[in-house]
């Protein structure tokens, strides 16, 4: 499986540009989400990253734990970041968000 183009900053240069590209993402993401499989779950899947020193094998279950895992730090870098530069935060704990989605 190739690995997806990096997106270009440059193309992404207001908020609604930026929102028009995260809905289509998240469309992708929910709807793979719904449809794969435990089958799809402990599929091998090799990368090849020679700038990672190789190729790579996961069961792609690893990689989505990964790809959550690196959200949440990347999430927890900008919240520093916003925290810094005096901007007010919010809490970032899902099973909060999970709560508010109950009420």
């Amino acid at each position: 499986h190739p690995l997806p183009e990096r997106l270009e900053f440059i193309d992404y240069s207001n908020q609604d540009a930026v929102r028009e590209i995260w809905n289509e993402i998240v469309g992708r993401v929910q709807t793979y989400a719904k449809n794969v499989s435990d089958a799809d779950l402990q599929e091998i899947v090799t990368v090849d990253l020679p700038h990672r020193g190789g190729t790579y094998r996961n069961a792609r279950w690893e990689i989505m734990a990964h790809i959550v895992n690196h959200g949440t730090d990347h999430r927890a870098q900008i919240l520093n970041l916003l925290h810094q530069l005096g901007a007010m935060t919010i809490e970032q704990d899902l099973i909060l968000h999970l709560w508010e989605e109950q009420r």
